[in-house]
């Protein structure tokens, strides 16, 4: 059975082009926060709460949680740190 697995991995990795074999190193730039930004950070927030608390909460507990999240909260706070003299985070247009 192992040898029938190997040969099945050798064959399958023969299959896959030499770019998925090289290590490729990437540049990511981070833009700024945007205003427009706000839904789409709630509805990570919102997810990532209902996914990473539902073993240890009720479902309940939780969903209390997410019903104080509002987009608008986000863009609050946004503008607050937009509009803060410290802030390194600038507009984006």
């Amino acid at each position: 059975m192992t040898e029938r697995f190997l040969s099945a991995l050798k064959a399958k990795q023969s299959e896959r082009p030499i770019s998925s074999l090289v290590p490729v190193r990437r540049l990511v730039t981070i833009r700024g926060r945007r205003l427009e930004d706000k839904e789409a950070i709630w509805r990570v927030h919102s997810s990532a709460t209902k996914n990473t608390c539902n073993s240890n909460y009720l479902e309940e507990q939780i969903q209390g949680w997410t019903d104080l999240l509002e987009p608008e909260h986000y863009q609050e706070a946004i503008q607050k740190l937009l509009d803060s003299p410290s802030s390194t985070n600038k507009m984006v247009k």
